[in-house]
């Protein structure tokens, strides 16, 4: 793709090849890669078992898709085994995920976009409110690490 963009071109090499396609901002391409970065922390603390499992199911994060019978032959499980831990494991994230850095980064991020300053007339926190979240973002180092 790149041989077809002219030297000295700056833009993106899609969008000059495919105007008005882009599935994504910039800002929507960012948000949506550190997601991934930070799901991939939480599948990471999966057993090993469950990480296989649920990432041929899914074909995510390097293992190749599989089907239920396939990953099945692999672990010496039923079908039916395999949809359960898959299952199982899908659960595992949910329960990780209140307190984990994804959270904490779909919250602050929401919050940048979006921000809902608190209740009452002139309170300091209110006029600083773009600041504080800042701040709470740089606490949690969620912008710093990222």
């Amino acid at each position: 793709m790149h041989d077809l963009v002219p030297e000295g071109y700056d833009g993106d090499p899609y969008e000059r090849l495919m105007p008005g396609l882009l599935s994504a901002s910039a800002e929507q391409a960012v948000y949506r890669k550190v997601c991934i970065e930070l799901l991939r922390e939480l599948f990471d603390t999966l057993p090993k078992k469950d990480r296989d499992i649920l990432g041929k199911t899914c074909g995510v994060f390097g293992y190749p898709e599989a089907t239920l019978k396939e990953i099945g032959m692999y672990h010496m499980m039923k079908e039916s085994a395999v949809e359960k831990a898959k299952n199982r494991a899908v659960e595992k994230l949910r329960e990780a995920y209140p307190g984990s850095r994804l959270q904490v980064w779909r919250t602050v991020h929401r919050m940048m976009r979006r921000p809902i300053p608190p209740p009452g007339e002139d309170s300091d926190l209110r006029r600083n409110f773009p600041q504080y979240v800042r701040a709470l973002a740089e606490v949690y180092g969620v912008l710093n690490k990222l």
